[in-house]
C-alpha cells in the first residue's frame, strides 16, 4: 500500500482510539459522580441561531472539571443541590462582512447558583443585562 493511503488511516485509527478513550473516561466520572450525589441535578446549556451562532458553556463547576452528560434533549452538566459555583462563558460567532468570523464572548465569569435535588434547569444569557440566568426546565 501506498503511503498516501496509510498515513490518512493510521490518524483516522489514532482519533477514535482517542474518541473511545474520552468517552470512557466522562462514563467513569459520571458514575462516580452520581454514587456521590445520586440526587444531583441537571444544568441544560443553551445553543442557538443558524446565521449567527450563540452558545453558553460551563467550563467550572464549584472550581472543578464539570461531569458532563448528553442526551437526546441536550447537553449539559449534572451539579449537587444546593449552592454551587459555575464558572460558564458565553461566545457569539457570525459571519463577518467579507470572509471572516467575528466571535464576541464574555470570558470566565463564575455565578452563583442554588439547585434543588433532582431538577433540571436551563442556563441563558441576556444579551441585554449581559447576565447569565438560570431557570427551571
Amino acid at each position: 500500500m501506498s503511503t498516501m493511503i496509510l498515513i490518512p488511516i493510521s490518524i483516522w485509527i489514532i482519533g477514535i482510539a482517542v474518541w473511545m478513550f474520552m468517552r470512557n473516561k466522562n462514563k467513569n466520572a459520571v458514575g462516580e459522580y452520581l454514587s456521590k450525589y445520586p440526587d444531583a441535578a441537571k444544568i441544560y446549556v443553551s445553543h442557538e441561531g443558524l446565521i449567527v451562532q450563540n452558545q453558553t458553556q460551563i467550563l467550572a463547576v464549584n472550581d472543578e472539571d464539570p461531569v458532563i452528560f448528553t442526551e437526546m434533549k441536550g447537553y449539559g452538566v449534572y451539579c449537587k443541590p444546593g449552592v454551587n459555583i459555575l464558572t460558564v462563558e458565553h461566545s457569539s460567532t457570525r459571519p463577518g462582512i467579507l470572509y471572516k468570523t467575528v466571535t464576541k464572548s464574555t470570558g470566565g465569569v463564575k455565578i452563583e447558583v442554588d439547585v434543588k435535588a433532582e431538577s433540571e434547569y436551563v442556563i441563558t444569557f441576556d444579551k441585554e443585562s449581559q447576565s447569565f440566568k438560570i431557570n427551571l426546565k
